[in-house]
């Protein structure tokens, strides 16, 4: 689930999804930033907005994250490589 933030104070985060703050602490642990997806959590998707593949080069990597990667952006123009 995305969530959105609707306001950081002190030592608080009020998010649009939720009736009470959560603390940076919970924050931290519970949360992840949504531009910094895995091959395998992306599976599924669709995106409008521009992709960068990362770790293209690595020896781990196969025909099937390219694939996978390639085919989530609706626009091949908004798809980038890096090594």
């Amino acid at each position: 689930m995305l969530y959105t933030v609707k306001t950081i104070e002190d030592e608080q985060v009020w998010l649009v999804e939720l009736a009470k703050p959560l603390s940076f602490d919970q924050v931290k642990s519970c949360l992840r930033l949504s531009f910094a997806q895995t091959y395998a959590s992306i599976q599924g998707n669709e995106y409008d907005e521009p992709l960068r593949l990362h770790d293209c080069a690595h020896r781990f990597f196969s025909r099937k994250h390219l694939f996978v990667g390639l085919s989530r952006s609706k626009q091949g123009a908004f798809v980038s490589l890096v090594d």
